[in-house]
């Protein structure tokens, strides 16, 4: 009587699909790390700003780059009319609202771009 033969295959390392796999995820990585460069630049050139008022009218508007550098200041005659400390407290109201508005913008285009997954340090 004849022995029927089987055939075992054996399973592959997945050597070949790890190293396509991580080929794929550092190409991707550098795509995403170009985009990354390129929202910087954007950014850095866009302007943002911020206001504060009195309650009645804006009385100061402060514009940052997004460097978070302060472009400029703009203070109203109505300001004048405001105690010292109040007038201190509009401007830095007006500039963190600026930067406020700067950072939202940031993390908005970054989540486009890394899909909502964080990356500490990166931006």
């Amino acid at each position: 009587m004849a022995k029927a033969k089987t055939k075992i295959k054996k399973k592959s390392s997945g050597g070949g699909s790890f190293q396509g796999g991580l080929t794929n995820l550092i190409r991707e990585a550098k795509k995403m790390q170009y985009k990354i460069e390129k929202l910087k630049e954007g950014l850095r050139e866009e302007e943002y700003l911020g206001e504060a008022g009195d309650g009645e009218e804006i009385v100061i508007k402060a514009t940052i780059n997004g460097d978070l550098e302060l472009k400029n200041i703009e203070i109203s005659e109505a300001a004048y009319n405001e105690d010292r400390d109040m007038l201190n407290d509009l401007i830095i109201t007006a500039v963190n609202k600026a930067i406020k508005e700067s950072q939202t913008k940031k993390d908005e285009e970054m989540n486009g771009i890394t899909s909502g997954f964080s990356f500490p340090g990166l931006f």
